[in-house]
C-alpha cells in the first residue's frame, strides 16, 4: 500500500511539473520548442495608451465668442481642443463643437484674469503667421505679444531589451511666441539676442530695464513686463 501511495505521488508530481511547465497551471499552453527560440520573456508589452491632455486646459471656463459673421455668443462654458483646432461648448448637458472656421476672437474667462484669443486667420496679411488655431493676447497694447500653444506628440521609448523606457505616446503642451509691430507678425525666441533684435530701436533701454529689474527673457511674466515696458517707452 505504501508503495501505491509513493508512485501516486511521484506521478502527480511528475505531471505537476509538466503542466507547469507547458503554462497549462496559468490557463494557457505554451509548449517550448527544441531551440526555445520564443520566450514569454522576449515579448515586448503592449503599447499603452497614449498620454497627457489634447486641450489647452482640462477645465470648463465661461467665455464669450464673437463669430466671423460679428453674431456673438455670451457667458458659455468651452474647452479649447487644441488638436482639431475647435472649440467646445457645454451646450444643454451636451458638448458640441465650435469649428475653428466659424470663430473670429474669444475671451476665456481664466480665474487669473480675462484672456483674449484671436483666430490666426486675422493675420492672413502676413507671411509668418500660424495656418489655423488661436493666437492667445499676452499683452494687448500698440506692440502686442502673442502666442500660439500646440501639442506636440513624443513617441514611445520603451527599449525592450533593457525593459526600461515608456510604453507609451505622450502629448505635451508648447508654445510659440510671436509680437505685432506696425501689423506685421515676428516669431520670437525667448532669449535676450531675439528681443532685443526686434526692439533694436530702443535695445538698450529695454535690456537695462530687464538688467534693474532682474528680469528674465526665457520667464514668460518677465517677458510680458519687458514688452509691456517697451510700449511705455514708444
Amino acid at each position: 500500500m505504501k508503495k501505491i501511495l509513493s508512485s501516486l505521488i511521484v506521478i502527480c508530481a511528475v505531471v505537476f511539473n509538466s503542466f507547469s511547465q507547458s503554462g497549462l497551471t496559468n490557463g494557457y499552453n505554451f509548449t517550448t520548442g527544441s531551440n526555445n527560440s520564443v520566450r514569454f520573456a522576449d515579448m515586448p508589452p503592449k503599447k499603452g495608451e497614449t498620454q497627457g491632455s489634447y486641450y489647452y486646459s482640462e477645465e470648463w471656463y465661461k467665455a464669450n465668442i464673437t463669430l466671423t459673421d460679428d453674431s456673438k455668443i455670451e457667458n458659455i462654458e468651452v474647452k479649447i481642443n487644441l488638436q482639431d483646432k475647435n472649440l467646445e461648448l457645454q451646450v444643454e448637458g451636451q458638448v458640441k463643437v465650435l469649428s475653428f472656421y466659424s470663430v473670429k476672437n474669444f475671451v476665456l474667462k481664466e480665474t487669473a484674469g480675462d484672456v483674449y484669443f484671436y483666430n490666426v486667420s486675422l493675420f492672413s496679411e502676413n507671411k509668418n503667421k500660424e495656418t489655423s488655431g488661436f493666437y492667445k493676447v499676452l499683452v494687448d497694447k500698440k506692440v502686442k505679444l502673442m502666442s500660439i500653444v500646440y501639442l506636440e506628440l513624443l513617441p514611445s521609448n520603451y527599449n525592450a531589451a533593457m525593459d526600461a523606457g515608456n510604453n507609451y505616446d505622450k502629448y505635451v503642451k508648447k508654445e510659440k511666441y510671436y509680437v505685432l509691430v506696425n501689423q506685421e507678425l515676428k516669431q520670437i525666441s525667448k532669449t535676450k539676442s531675439s528681443i532685443l533684435k526686434t526692439f533694436d530701436n530702443k535695445s538698450e533701454q529695454v535690456n537695462d530695464y530687464a538688467k534693474e529689474n532682474s528680469l528674465k527673457y526665457k520667464n514668460t511674466e518677465d517677458l510680458v513686463k519687458i514688452v509691456e515696458y517697451y510700449n511705455s517707452i514708444l
